[in-house]
């Protein structure tokens, strides 16, 4: 290996020489400020900005002077902190909209409810004065909730005024009936009246508050008129109802029996038929039906 060359320097100088170039570098690098020294063997470390709090120099208007510091050691990024803002941002109230309210598909109203029509036609040709129930021939459970509001509608069974007064009020293998057939009366007080439609025919509904002649309520039966057998008079009974016909019977079918109508044997078949609660006094007995008037009665009799 070939020695390493040794380079002119102080080394090989007398001693005293030595000491008199050592003290004279020691003199100029006091001279120039010992900061060369230093910097050349500290790493480089960036610089951090910040701001920094307001001044307390009447001389300094700036409220946010900006001083320059070494970052410590290991830290390699600038990070520059923005000014705070101190606007506090403004909350604006934001006005949620109103739901919109569904309207009622079958409302029932007071007035129109007691609005007896002077004939089934008038009733027809004006529906819009009369109150609309479901078909039960088609949502048989719609139409119990609708018969559900009626009840509490027309209220309490001892405020119900009276609309017809029988001799007998019971249920029959065939039907469920009041009858007066001695003594036939006519339509006392506003009976309710309402209707609903089965494709394109109108089924008119008249609703009576039976009580006993000795006195007592009896039920509020709820006839679904129809025209056809069983139904001497069918729809058009509320003309003569609506002239002061004396009503014989009132009877409302729970039969399959082919002798009656289609429509009788058809709500028959969906649970269209009269129940009755022995307890409950305000529960609607409903159902197709007829009403016999005696003037009906005279004219079939007698062959007109």
């Amino acid at each position: 290996m070939t020695p390493e060359k040794k380079s002119e320097s102080i080394v090989n100088l007398p001693p005293k020489l030595k000491k008199a170039i050592a003290g004279g570098l020691i003199t100029i690098g006091l001279a120039t400020g010992c900061n060369v020294l230093v910097n050349a063997s500290l790493p480089e470390r960036p610089i951090i900005t910040e701001t920094s709090a307001p001044s307390k120099d009447p001389e300094n208007t700036d409220p946010t002077q900006v001083a320059t510091k070494l970052a410590p050691p290991g830290i390699t990024e600038t990070v520059i902190n923005p000014p705070v803002n101190t606007h506090e941002p403004t909350a604006t109230a934001t006005e949620m909209p109103t739901p919109t309210e569904i309207p009622e598909k079958y409302p029932i109203d007071l007035e129109k409810l007691h609005n007896f029509p002077e004939s089934y036609e008038y009733m027809v040709k004006n529906l819009d004065e009369f109150v609309e129930a479901p078909d039960p021939l088609e949502d048989l459970g719609a139409f119990r909730e609708w018969v559900g509001k009626l009840e509490i509608t027309i209220g309490d069974y001892n405020n119900r005024e009276v609309n017809y007064l029988p001799e007998s009020v019971g249920f029959y293998p065939k039907y469920y009936s009041a009858d007066s057939f001695l003594s036939p009366n006519s339509l006392v007080g506003n009976p309710e009246i309402a209707y609903f439609k089965h494709g394109s025919e109108i089924f008119p509904m008249l609703g009576l508050n039976v009580y006993y002649k000795d006195g007592g309520f009896v039920r509020t039966m709820m006839v679904i008129l129809y025209n056809g057998n069983g139904s001497p008079e069918g729809k058009g009974v509320i003309d003569t109802l609506g002239n002061g016909g004396r009503i014989r019977t009132i009877r409302i079918y729970n039969t399959k029996d082919p002798f009656y109508s289609q429509v009788v044997i058809e709500a028959y078949k969906k649970g269209l038929v009269p129940t009755r609660d022995e307890l409950d006094y305000n529960q609607v007995v409903f159902g197709m039906g007829t009403i016999q008037t005696e003037e009906g009665f005279q004219k079939m009799i007698n062959g007109n």
